[in-house]
């Protein structure tokens, strides 16, 4: 193992660095390069993450406006 390879244990801390900007947009695709487990792991929770956006814009339920409400009370 190199000085630079993340273990294991610090994958979500990493991640979280990446998420909030603190690792800049030009050393990402140097921090994955040298780092291919992280690199797997990162992009299957990237992954995942798109997925659940998708799957929680579905699922959001339609709002009634105020108008359909007056309209089925007075039905």
């Amino acid at each position: 193992m190199n000085d630079n390879q993340i273990l294991e244990d610090q994958f979500e801390l990493y991640e979280a660095c990446i998420l909030s900007g603190q690792v800049s947009n030009d050393d990402v695709p140097v921090l994955l390069s040298m780092n291919p487990k992280f690199e797997k792991w990162y992009r299957r929770r990237a992954q995942d993450r798109a997925a659940n956006r998708r799957v929680s814009v579905v699922n959001t339920p339609q709002l009634i406006s105020p108008r359909d409400s007056k309209t089925k009370r007075q039905e």
